[in-house]
């Protein structure tokens, strides 16, 4: 079911609270209930991942409310429940278990064998550029997984708070990729350090400390451990229930607050749009609730958008076909052309539709210039597509074009190749479907097209 059509509940957890909103159906969802509690860490178990357990184990009785019930459920975990790895994975790591093979390698060096009970996710960097990779206790997914099905919820995501935080970035700063800057998320006692370089998360540090006036001594050290020419001195500054900014001594940081609610009402089909929209280059997409190495949820938006505009597109060209097609005919019809037996014109004879029709089919051919249309396609051929069949219809000067393709990208590729390519034009999609019998799953496709006579 389209989530227009869900109240959502989004539902926020760290060591010291847990807080619930419960959102309704539409494109501005209001607030339909909200709950706040603080957890006191004495309460807690001693050992993290028991403590992480204690509370789902808080959450429970909450959702057995029925106030909660009814509702596509996302939780958003503390940065302090999450840990974090900016690591070089390299190019000789084609396939998602290498890569987390290696990763999880890495954090077992700095972490331990408590690295072997986390679930992992990998957000890949640009070309050349470190990877991401968050990780989160598998005890605390799966217990949160249980009690979503108890309760007969459905769980629709887990995500970091890193990442809502970043899409407040996204949409105050100014130009995120101008100038090296620090993204500082702080919660009571802790503060996750993220530095961004241009259109990457360069690193991630989560430090814990006594209060925010400490930040510039943190910026120092993590300015120190990084790589940069010079010490990075942009810095915006996330406090969570939008408060002041505190008094703090920047010395020459430029400390800039931003200002919103990491929690805020928008939509599932908004934050489609949205994704579409992201000024940085690369959006953020550790969810532990999907797939891993799943399609990106921003290229399915842009796949849905590009082929709403070909439908429209190819709409138009059809009605503007059929009503040169319905011109052409009304022209004929009214011409009186007669014949008279040896080949002059009378007015006793006539040409019946019939042979109007034949000697359209038979002019058709004789001008088509199939030599431009092989040569054409056969340079734009790839080896991800394989053209089939070439159906021409000598009524419209239409060609239908079908064939394989190995995924939906090589059809768009193909199309764009076509219309740049003389002498086609008008090259439109018309059916898709993908070969369900055939263990590669091929996409099968129909392309429209007309080519123009040399001159």
């Amino acid at each position: 079911m389209s989530p227009l059509w869900n109240d959502r509940l989004k539902i926020f957890i760290s060591p010291e609270r847990i807080n619930l909103r419960k959102l309704g159906r539409g494109l501005k969802p209001g607030l339909l209930a909200q709950h706040d509690e603080v957890i006191e860490t004495r309460d807690l178990a001693s050992t993290q991942t028991s403590s992480q357990v204690a509370l789902v184990d808080r959450l429970n009785p909450l959702l057995g409310q029925p106030e909660w019930q009814n509702a596509a459920v996302d939780v958003v975990l503390s940065n302090r429940l999450v840990h974090y790895a900016v690591i070089p994975l390299g190019e000789q790591l084609k396939k998602y278990p290498e890569q987390e093979a290696y990763a999880r390698h890495v954090l077992g060096k700095t972490y331990g064998a408590a690295a072997e009970h986390w679930e992992l996710r990998i957000q890949r960097g640009l070309a050349g550029a470190p990877s991401l990779v968050s990780a989160v206790d598998r005890t605390l997914l799966e217990s949160l997984r249980q009690v979503c099905t108890a309760h007969k919820l459905k769980l629709r995501s887990v995500t970091p708070h890193l990442i809502q935080v970043m899409q407040v970035f996204n949409r105050q700063a100014k130009d995120p990729r101008m100038k090296p800057a620090w993204l500082v998320s702080h919660e009571p006692d802790y503060s996750l350090l993220v530095l961004l370089q241009e259109d990457k998360i360069a690193s991630v540090n989560g430090v814990s400390h006594d209060s925010i006036g400490e930040l510039p001594i943190l910026l120092d050290r993590g300015n120190l451990a990084s790589t940069l020419p010079e010490s990075c001195k942009s810095v915006y500054l996330y406090l969570p229930g939008g408060k002041e900014l505190p008094k703090i001594s920047q010395g020459e940081y430029q400390i800039t607050l931003l200002n919103g609610d990491t929690q805020e009402s928008i939509s599932g089909f908004a934050e489609g749009l949205y994704g579409l929209g992201n000024r940085l280059k690369q959006q953020l997409e550790l969810d532990y609730q999907q797939p891993v190495d799943r399609p990106s949820r921003r290229a399915g938006w842009a796949l849905l958008v590009t082929g709403m505009v070909l439908l429209l597109d190819m709409g138009i060209t059809y009605d503007r076909l059929h009503n040169d097609r319905a011109a052409m005919d009304r022209e004929i019809r009214t011409s009186g052309i007669r014949l008279q037996d040896k080949g002059r014109l009378s007015s006793t004879a006539q040409f019946t539709d019939k042979d109007f029709a034949d000697a359209d089919q038979v002019i058709g051919r004789l001008s088509t210039p199939w030599d431009m249309f092989f040569t054409g396609l056969e340079s734009v051929s790839t080896k991800k597509v394989a053209i089939l069949s070439v159906v021409p219809d000598m009524q419209t000067g239409l060609l239908r074009i079908e064939g394989e393709a190995k995924d939906y990208p090589a059809v768009l590729t193909l199309i764009a190749q076509l219309r740049s390519t003389k002498p086609f034009s008008d090259v439109y999609l018309i059916n898709q479907d993908i070969k369900r019998d055939d263990p590669q799953h091929p996409f099968i496709f129909a392309l429209s097209l007309r080519w123009v006579k040399p001159t």
